[in-house]
This record gives structure tokens, C-alpha cells and sequence, in this order.
């Protein structure tokens, strides 16, 4: 805070705030274009979320992956897709997940 007075951070803060709320609304429009969702076909669904209500991740469910670890070291990083395994948001990191925070 040497080099910005409290006017410049709050004005930097909410330019940060705009830029990821942005990149939400956009992966949100996303997700429902590529998996539309019903309450009628949740159990047909190869992926389910939730987003965020005030974290910066979507946390998604892929219903037939077992290992998100795999899918992630084989295929996103290919396709330049950012994921986080979800087993690194649980106590014991070395089980396997279906979850991911995107």
C-alpha cells in the first residue's frame, strides 16, 4: 500500500471483481450450452455444477469419471481447459475424485 493510496485499491479491486464476474457469467453460459440442464434428466447428465456464490470456481461432478486426476493430466491440459482435481479440496488428497473446480 506504499505505492497506492486506498482510492487506487479499491478502484483496482473492483476492476478485479468486474473481470471474474465477467469470466463466471461467461463459463456458466458455457456450461449450460454444452450440458443443458432439466431437473428431469439429472441422473442422464454426464456433468452437474454449482456456481459460485461468492468463491471463484464452479465445482462440477462428472458422473462417469472416476478419477478427475486422469482426465485432467490426459485430456484438459491438451486442450488448454484449467481444472482442478476436487480431491485437493478434501482432508485426504490421495483418493480419487469425480468432482472438479473449474
Amino acid at each position: 500500500l506504499t505505492h497506492w493510496d486506498t482510492d487506487i485499491l479499491f478502484k483496482h479491486l473492483a476492476n478485479v471483481c468486474e473481470f471474474y464476474q465477467h469470466r463466471c457469467r461467461l463459463f456458466g453460459e458455457i456450461l449450460e450450452r454444452h450440458f443443458a440442464r432439466s431437473d428431469a434428466d439429472t441422473d442422464v447428465m454426464p456433468v452437474t455444477w454449482k456456481q459460485p456464490k461468492g468463491g471463484m470456481f464452479y465445482w462440477l461432478e462428472l458422473k462417469n469419471v472416476e478419477d478427475t486426476g486422469v482426465l485432467i493430466k490426459e485430456k484438459a491440459r491438451e486442450e488448454k481447459v484449467l481444472l482442478l482435481s476436487g480431491k485437493y479440496f478434501y482432508m485426504k488428497h490421495d483418493e480419487r475424485s469425480k468432482h472438479s473446480a473449474a
